[in-house]
């Protein structure tokens, strides 16, 4: 019944915070396969979002989680959950930011929000809809938009003391301040995402964000080295998550610093990685 499905479920978190994301995919299907033949579609609609999850944020093959969270919308329509509704259309929305369709992105965030707007107990969704919003501006050089809205998730984060919230806000921040040609303040507001990562217990991956982002700043300052110890280690982090995209990400990085430096041999080496 249920349990059986939740004990499934739970095993399939465990493999995925062990990094054992194929295993973890396994136990995520069979509780779905479980929770479809007992008709039981909340539960469901929560296994399509773990597998979207792993597909999206560890294994970054974004077509195929974005294929799950529908799934999960689909359900949570018809159970009418605005909140499940909601985080659906994040998560849809996010995949297609990061397959760089940054318009459908814009889309699913809208209807998100319009999901979560006059709703109080669903304030902590509505940031995470709006700090993507920030990004999404970003990644289209509207810099003001992007401000804004990472300012207003800043204030939340800060007034209901959420850590992520704050990490993800000031990250925001900081690229902006780069992006800007102040990397004096960008590195700030990375120094304080850096300082509420760390009471983080699960979100490595912010951390390597960060570590990443300060690695792009010291590059851009001219200050290889430090670049590139911020940079060697995101890549220990993201090596140990197993994180594929992020992986990439941090060679090329590699890659592009050394070719400031004057040495295209070694360059080549971390951008064909």
């Amino acid at each position: 019944g249920p349990e059986q499905i939740q004990a499934l479920s739970d095993l399939g978190v465990v493999l995925e915070n062990a990094t054992e994301y194929d295993r973890a995919l396994v136990k995520f299907q069979s509780a779905a396969d479980l929770s479809k033949e007992l008709d039981k579609k909340d539960l469901l609609g929560r296994q399509y979002e773990s597998i979207g999850r792993i597909y999206d944020l560890r294994l970054s093959q974004y077509a195929l989680a974005r294929q799950n969270y529908e799934r999960a919308f689909t359900i949570y329509k018809e159970l009418d959950s605005r909140k499940g509704m909601a985080q659906a259309l994040l998560d849809i929305g996010r995949c297609y930011r990061l397959l760089g369709n940054f318009v459908e992105a814009d889309r699913n965030y809208a209807q998100a929000l319009d999901l979560v707007t006059n709703d109080p107990s669903l304030l902590r969704l509505k940031a995470g809809v709006v700090i993507e919003q920030a990004n999404n501006a970003w990644y289209q050089a509207r810099y003001q938009e992007a401000f804004e809205l990472q300012r207003r998730v800043l204030e939340w984060a800060r007034e209901k003391a959420w850590p992520l919230e704050q990490v993800l806000a000031l990250n925001t921040s900081g690229l902006i301040w780069w992006t800007l040609g102040d990397p004096e303040r960008a590195l700030r507001q990375l120094d304080q995402a850096m300082t509420s990562a760390r009471k983080l217990r699960v979100r490595k991956d912010e951390i390597a964000t960060i570590l990443n982002n300060k690695g792009m700043v010291y590059r851009e300052m001219g200050r290889f080295e430090d670049a590139l110890k911020h940079l060697e280690q995101a890549l220990a982090v993201d090596r140990k998550l197993k994180s594929r995209w992020a992986i990439a990400y941090d060679l090329r990085n590699m890659g592009l610093t050394y070719l400031r430096m004057d040495q295209p041999e070694k360059a080549v080496s971390y951008l064909r990685d």
